[in-house]
């Protein structure tokens, strides 16, 4: 099974160790919003690029 994407964009793989309670707690916001972790997650990352691209 394919997932959609909605940005055509290519995509990478990358690996980030994390503390078990940074991981836990990201699960705990995400189950509550009702996404994948991985998606919060990604989106987090997605926004401080931004506001830090924003600055210059």
């Amino acid at each position: 099974m394919m997932r959609a994407r909605t940005n055509q964009e290519e995509t990478k793989r990358v690996n980030l160790r994390l503390r078990s309670s940074q991981i836990e707690a990201a699960k705990e916001i995400a189950a509550r919003k009702d996404i994948p972790y991985q998606t919060l997650i990604r989106s987090w990352l997605a926004e401080g690029i931004r506001r830090e691209n924003d600055k210059s």
